[in-house]
C-alpha cells in the first residue's frame, strides 16, 4: 500500500483528478446495475418462498432447511430418508415418488437461481426495468407540444399539435427443459445434477444479455406509424452520413454534436442529454484510452497532416486537455459479438434508460412435470421446465446515436 500511495503521488494531479472521476462513473453504474438486478431477483425470491411452503405442505420437509451445496449432501440418502418416511406413514410408493420430485424441484430452482443471479450482465445499465401484467403493454409517450408563437394585437392563437407513440411491446415466453435421469439419482452422482442445473441457469441469464444487445442492434423507429429504420441521418439525425464509422474522439465527438440537435416529429429539441456509450468487447480498451486520458488522446486533421501543416484554426492537439474524461460512462457487452448480434465493432452513445425498456412479466420459474406420467414416465426422468416471460424493446431510437453496428 505504502509503493502504491507513493507511485500516485508522482502522477500529475489531472490525471488522478481523471482517474477518481471515471471510477465514481463506474461505482454509479455498477450500484444502478446492482439495484436493477436485486428488483429482478425480488420477484424470484419470492416465488421461492412460495414453492417452499408449497413442497413443504405436501411432502412435511422443509426444502429451505436443506443445505442444497454441502459436500456431504446425498440425493440418493435424501431420497431413501423420504422414502422411508412415507413408508412408515403407510403411503404408497406413487405418493414418495411424487413428493421427491417436488423436494427435488425447490433444490434445482435454488441452483438455478444461483447461477443466474451471478452472470455479470449490463442491460441493466441501459434499459430501464418495466413491470409488466398483461402479454403485452401499450407505449404512447407524448412528444413536446409545440413552441408558443409571436401573436399580433387582435391576433389570432394557432392549436398547438399534440403528437405520440402508439407502441405495443408484446411480451415474449423463454424456456428449456431440464431433464434428470433417475440413474443419476440412484447413483448419487449429485455433481451433475447441480452442474446440468446451474448451467441451465446461467444460459438463460445469457439469453437476457443476448436479447438486450440484439434490440438495441436492431431497433425501429415506430413515429412514423410504421416501423422504419431506427437510425437514420436524414430522417432522425441518429447516424451518420454514409454509415459506420469507428470509435475516434472525432467521430464521438459529432455523435455528441449530433445528439444535442434531435428533434422530434413535430420539428422541437428533445434536449438529449447523452451520458453512456455502449461497445463491444474489441472496442473496450480503445473506449476506456478514450474516456481515461488526461490529455487528447487523438490528433485531429486529415492523413498526412501534422503540426507544421495541418490546417489552421483547428481547436486542439497534442497535450491540449481531453474534454472527454468523466464525461460519459463506459458499458461493455461481450453479447456484441455475438454471431446473432454481429456488432463487437460496434459503439453507441445514448441517454440511458431514456427510450429502451426492459419489460418484466414473470421471472425464472421452474415447473415440475409429474414423474408418474408423460415424458418423464417413459424416459424414467425427473423432467422440470424452465420458464421466464420478457421482452426487450427500444421505443423512442431518439435517445441513441449509432456510431457503428459492425463485427470484426
Amino acid at each position: 500500500m505504502a509503493e502504491l500511495n507513493r507511485q500516485v503521488a508522482t502522477l500529475d494531479p489531472k490525471t488522478v483528478e481523471i482517474a477518481k472521476a471515471l471510477l465514481e462513473a463506474m461505482r454509479v453504474r455498477d450500484e444502478e446495475i446492482a439495484a436493477a438486478r436485486n428488483k429482478q431477483h425480488d420477484a424470484i425470491r419470492r416465488r421461492m418462498k412460495e414453492i417452499r411452503a408449497q413442497v413443504t405442505a405436501e411432502t412435511k420437509v422443509d426444502p429451505g432447511q436443506i443445505d442444497w451445496y454441502a459436500p456431504s449432501l446425498s440425493v440418493k440418502r435424501l431420497k431413501e430418508s423420504l422414502f422411508r418416511a412415507y413408508t412408515t406413514r403407510k403411503l404408497r410408493e406413487a405418493v414418495a415418488e411424487t413428493s421427491f420430485g417436488q423436494l427435488l424441484r425447490y433444490g434445482v430452482q435454488n441452483y438455478l437461481f444461483d447461477a443466474y443471479q451471478n452472470v455479470p450482465t449490463v442491460y441493466q445499465a441501459i434499459y430501464e426495468s418495466r413491470p409488466s401484467s398483461n402479454r403485452q403493454e401499450w407505449y404512447a409517450p407524448l412528444y413536446g407540444a409545440e413552441i408558443p408563437e409571436d401573436v399580433d394585437a387582435s391576433g389570432h392563437f394557432d392549436d398547438s399539435r399534440i403528437r405520440g407513440l402508439d407502441v405495443q411491446v408484446i411480451n415474449k415466453k423463454v424456456g428449456r427443459i431440464l431433464s434428470i435421469e433417475r440413474e443419476l439419482v440412484d447413483d448419487d452422482q449429485t455433481g451433475q445434477i447441480v452442474n446440468r442445473a446451474t448451467r441451465l441457469g446461467e444460459r438463460m441469464r445469457y439469453k437476457e444479455e443476448l436479447d438486450g444487445m440484439s434490440a438495441i442492434v436492431n431497433a425501429f423507429d415506430y413515429s412514423t406509424g410504421a416501423a422504419t429504420a431506427a437510425y437514420d441521418f436524414t430522417a432522425i439525425g441518429n447516424a451518420f452520413s454514409g454509415g459506420n464509422r469507428a470509435l475516434t474522439q472525432t467521430n464521438l465527438e459529432q455523435a455528441a454534436i449530433a445528439m444535442r440537435k434531435i428533434r422530434d416529429p413535430l420539428g422541437n429539441f428533445m434536449l438529449v442529454l447523452p451520458d453512456t456509450v455502449l461497445v463491444g468487447p474489441d472496442n473496450e480498451i480503445n473506449l476506456y484510452k478514450l474516456l481515461n486520458s488526461a490529455y487528447q488522446p487523438a490528433i485531429p486533421g486529415s492523413a498526412g497532416e501534422n503540426i507544421g501543416n495541418a490546417a489552421s484554426g483547428q481547436t486542439g492537439w497534442t497535450l491540449t486537455v481531453n474534454w472527454l474524461t468523466g464525461k460519459y460512462t463506459p458499458v461493455v457487452s461481450t453479447f456484441l459479438a455475438h454471431p446473432a448480434v454481429a456488432a463487437s465493432l460496434g459503439w453507441w452513445l445514448m441517454q440511458a434508460k431514456k427510450g429502451a425498456i426492459c419489460q418484466e412479466r414473470d421471472p425464472l420459474e421452474v415447473v415440475q412435470e409429474n414423474p408418474l406420467s408423460g415424458a418423464a414416465f417413459e424416459t424414467d426422468a425427473y423432467r422440470y421446465r424452465v420458464r421466464r416471460r420478457y421482452r426487450h424493446a427500444v421505443i423512442e431510437p431518439r435517445f441513441i446515436f449509432q456510431g457503428s453496428n459492425q463485427n470484426s
